[in-house]
């Protein structure tokens, strides 16, 4: 038997594009009630309107998972719409790749920790707090290939 979200509030991060789109749809395809969020304030909006169309309730919060207060607005956000939140999809990252001889390849490998590591480490500590007083939640943590290569 499998698991139903009907009504279950899912938080997916890195939503406008690629896997947290994918991500939000199917969970908006099984009735879950979703929160939305990402940098794109444009791409977050066509997601929104795509869940809106598959039936689901939404909303959507432009979040930087590496700003402290963003994410607490994000969290916040959540929990004042919906009253709780029943499962986190940790998705938003980013991954800068380039020669270790590049001027540039410090900060790009700063901005991909900041956002992939740090920021999923952000969200899931505002989220926690939540699960705690609510007796249950899920957290998902989604990876990329960025993890396997040197």
């Amino acid at each position: 038997m499998g698991v139903s979200f009907v009504n279950k509030v899912v938080l997916v991060t890195g939503a406008s594009r690629g896997i947290g789109r994918a991500v939000a749809l199917a969970f908006a395809r099984q009735g879950a009630l979703l929160v939305l969020a990402a940098r794109s304030v444009e791409r977050l909006a066509e997601v929104e309107s795509e869940v809106r169309a598959l039936g689901s309730d939404v909303l959507s919060v432009p979040t930087d998972v590496t700003s402290p207060e963003a994410v607490t607005a994000l969290v916040d956000a959540a929990v004042s719409r919906f009253g709780r939140i029943d499962v986190l999809v940790n998705n938003a990252g980013i991954g800068r790749v380039g020669g270790v001889e590049s001027a540039a390849f410090e900060d790009n490998v700063r901005q991909t920790m900041q956002a992939s590591l740090f920021g999923m480490i952000n969200v899931t500590q505002r989220v926690l707090p939540v699960f705690r007083r609510q007796g249950s939640g899920a957290i998902v943590n989604m990876s990329s290939v960025m993890g396997r290569k040197a």
